[in-house]
């Protein structure tokens, strides 16, 4: 099982990792950001990572999303892992930082029976399930981050 320090480490380049996967599009949270001020957030989430020791606890694929320049077209890859973020809430509940964990209500989401849902949205359901269930997987286990197999 890892320990706290592995714990709030693997959150924190989890949630870098978040804003730069943010920085591949030009509107971020309802703000339009130039190419200019997304490339210079990239320079300096990855100069913090790697001034705070971080930048070598990441995995090879996250340290080559952190090094990749940020360009006018967005890189679809990158973007992809943005989904990591969904593994956070496990690791803050798992050291108590959180009182508890999401409650998706009888199988509700967004207001509507599983039933209701359209396709691309239980697919992404599934996707944040699966980084979940691989977020305490990787915390009960002695895997890397980037070797956990998911057994479902």
């Amino acid at each position: 099982m890892k320990n706290k320090n592995d714990l709030l480490q693997r959150a924190i380049i989890l949630t870098c990792l978040s804003d730069r996967c943010a920085q591949e599009r030009s509107v971020i949270g309802g703000i339009s950001r130039s190419l200019a001020e997304r490339k210079q957030q990239r320079t300096a989430i990855c100069n913090w990572l790697d001034r705070m020791g971080y930048l070598e606890k990441c995995t090879e694929t996250e340290k080559a999303a952190f090094h990749k320049e940020v360009e006018k077209k967005s890189d679809l890859e990158v973007l992809q892992m943005q989904i990591n973020y969904e593994c956070i809430e496990p690791i803050l509940w798992t050291t108590g930082l959180l009182d508890k964990l999401s409650n998706y209500n009888g199988f509700r989401v967004n207001r509507k029976l599983i039933e209701e849902l359209n396709d691309a949205q239980l697919s992404k359901l599934t996707q944040i399930a699966e980084r979940r269930f691989y977020s305490f997987e990787w915390m009960a286990g002695e895997d890397n981050w980037d070797e956990v197999e998911l057994v479902c």
